[in-house]
C-alpha cells in the first residue's frame, strides 16, 4: 500500500485543486469519514464504505486508513477539556 502525505497546510488559508480524476473529492471523503460521518451521501457512496475502498477492494487493496493530526497552538482556541493537550 503507498501512504500518501498531505503536509504543508496554511494556518490561513488552505485549497485542495488538481485535475478531474486526481483524488480531490478522495481527501475530502478520508477527512469526512475520519472525523465520524458514514452517511452515505455525504461521502458521495452509492452502495456502502467499501466504495471508499480502491475499486471496493476488486483490485487486491482490502483495507485502507486515515489519520489526521490537529495542531491548535493557542490555548484559548482548543475545545474544552483540551487546553492542556498539545
Amino acid at each position: 500500500m503507498n501512504r500518501t502525505v498531505v503536509s504543508g497546510f496554511d494556518p490561513q488559508f488552505n485549497a485542495i485543486t488538481g485535475l478531474n480524476g486526481s483524488g480531490k473529492s478522495n481527501i475530502l471523503d478520508g477527512i469526512q469519514f475520519l472525523l465520524g460521518s458514514t452517511s452515505k451521501e455525504m461521502l458521495r457512496l452509492k452502495t456502502g464504505l467499501s466504495e471508499l475502498i480502491y475499486k471496493e477492494g476488486f483490485a487486491g487493496i482490502e483495507k485502507a486508513s486515515v489519520t489526521i493530526k490537529f495542531r491548535c497552538v493557542e490555548k484559548q482556541m482548543r475545545p474544552t477539556g483540551y487546553e492542556n493537550c498539545e
